[in-house]
């Protein structure tokens, strides 16, 4: 993202008599782009902005590898009613049943669609 546009924004930002001659849309639009641009930490020193790029960098990573877990493990649990207690009924009617210690359950998985119910 650009420094210098961040710059320009937050200056539009914090000067109250310029934003109050500003329409609705335009505060609006000048709000929404301050804060994206904090969100992307251009309000950081360029350290601190490459240290929140390797946090970011690493949780993607993160987020990878658990969907990739997700995807390929084998994640089943055989669930009682009583356990399944609160989802909708829904739920577990389309949940294969397998009996356990002398009880039934529905086995819930974590393959798709399953986990994204």
């Amino acid at each position: 993202m650009r420094e210098d546009v961040y710059r320009a924004v937050r200056a539009m930002f914090d000067n109250a008599i310029e934003m109050a001659s500003l329409g609705p849309e335009d505060r609006r639009l000048v709000e929404k782009l301050e804060l994206t641009f904090r969100r992307h930490g251009l309000a950081f020193d360029k350290e601190k902005r490459e240290h929140l790029d390797k946090i970011r960098m690493h949780l993607s990573e993160l987020a990878i590898m658990f969907s990739h877990n997700i995807n390929e493990g084998d994640g089943r649990a055989v669930l009682t009613c009583d356990e399944l207690e609160g989802l909708p009924r829904d739920f577990f009617e389309g949940c294969a049943t397998e009996i356990v210690d002398g009880q039934e359950g529905s086995v819930v998985t974590t393959k798709y669609p399953r986990h994204h119910s």
